[in-house]
């Protein structure tokens, strides 16, 4: 006995972040059986969306989106069906006067999902079929909307450059299907578990100034959407402190920054990461922890990065108000000892300058300066 499990679509966004809003998900189960029945609509630009009069079609229905339906700035937009067990929608479809059924039963060959804009123009679409044919495009369709307003709208054939071929990842259902892509058949996959949209690496805090400079790498993918910053005095309840954009147009290694100028000094703050993608999934960093104290600012320790003879050279700068001995090493990111940069004594008022020319494997790297009656650290990245 086969299980009748729903079938789960992802689709991947890649070349479509520059048309605006468009379908990023879709469970395509018979939307008045017990499956699951899900459209996402993911809009990647920093303005809001309104679908007032946009139409959502498929084979089995057309949906008219009702007056006031706004897809936020990057942010997941939900249509489909209320089921217990099931995470609900944003709009339930069943129970949102808009939806004409076109066909009483699920239709076996196949079918597709059109999003039209409020002048029944193309705004996305995609088709999938049990067998590397589409029998049933190009297609031309009426619906009589609620309101006596007659909607038509047509489908261009399967090799239409309108439909965006896109990679496909099936839901546990083993059945197999079919979909184009560049213009190929490609079987879809049969596991629908996505790669996490982001691996974090490296997380840093340092307290200059009042603020809170939190500075993170982490390899992105195509379906990341955005970081939220949380904060905590405690650290275990934390809350949102900030949000900031993690969007990638294919996997990346970046580099991330945020600054958190609501903390007060001398108190502790613990940080962790949060990285939400198109799909609604999560997933967080481990926690870093920062006391909020200003350094004494009788001595310095800066670094930065410059382009000599041989490529990018570290370029620290020590400067101290009073004659003092400093002893200066580098730690690799096993908090083993590097090379020992300097140790000797400096004078006040002047601005001491090491450059280190060799070339250091990429990875993290500490800085400690010794300068007898504390030590400064300071951590930096070779990308």
């Amino acid at each position: 006995m086969r299980l009748r499990i729903a079938l789960t679509i992802f689709l991947l966004p890649g070349l479509l972040m520059a048309r605006g809003i468009y379908i990023s998900r879709i469970i395509p189960g018979w939307y008045q059986g017990e499956a699951e029945h899900r459209i996402d609509l993911f809009n990647p630009t920093a303005q809001p969306i309104d679908l007032s009069g946009w139409l959502l079609s498929t084979q089995e229905y057309c949906f008219q989106f009702p007056q006031g339906t706004v897809v936020p700035a990057q942010a997941v937009f939900s249509i489909g069906n209320v089921r217990p067990g099931r995470q609900a929608p944003d709009l339930d479809l069943e129970n949102t006067r808009g939806l004409v059924v076109r066909s009483a039963r699920p239709i076996p060959g196949g079918n597709y999902f059109l999003l039209l804009n409020k002048n029944s123009s193309f705004v996305d679409g995609m088709y999938f079929c049990p067998f590397p044919e589409v029998p049933f495009l190009p297609e031309n369709g009426r619906c009589l909307m609620p309101g006596g307003k007659l909607r038509s709208f047509s489908l261009p054939n399967q090799y239409d450059p309108l439909w965006k071929g896109r990679s496909l990842a099936m839901g546990e259902d083993p059945a197999l299907h079919f979909i184009q892509i560049g213009g190929n058949w490609a079987p879809t996959a049969s596991n629908a578990n996505l790669l996490p949209a982001v691996s974090f690496e490296n997380v840093s805090a340092e307290f200059q100034k009042g603020i809170v400079n939190l500075e993170w790498k982490a390899t992105v993918e195509d379906h990341s959407l955005q970081f939220e910053v949380e904060r905590s005095t405690d650290g275990q309840q934390f809350e949102v402190a900030g949000k900031t954009s993690a969007i990638a147009e294919s996997r990346a290694v970046l580099n991330f920054s945020w600054r958190d100028d609501h903390v007060e000094e001398n108190q502790t703050y613990y940080y962790r990461l949060k990285n939400l993608d198109i799909f609604g999934n999560r997933i967080q960093s481990n926690v870093t922890r920062i006391e909020a104290r200003e350094e004494l600012t009788d001595f310095s320790l800066e670094v930065f990065w410059s382009t000599g003879a041989r490529g990018n050279e570290l370029n620290i700068r020590l400067f101290s108000t009073l004659d003092r001995q400093v002893n200066l090493k580098m730690l690799d990111q096993n908090y083993c000892e590097v090379a020992l940069l300097f140790n000797d004594g400096i004078q006040a008022g002047s601005r001491n300058l090491l450059k280190v020319t060799e070339a250091l494997p990429k990875g993290k790297y500490l800085l400690i300066a010794d300068i007898g009656d504390r030590r400064i650290s300071r951590q930096f990245f070779r990308e």
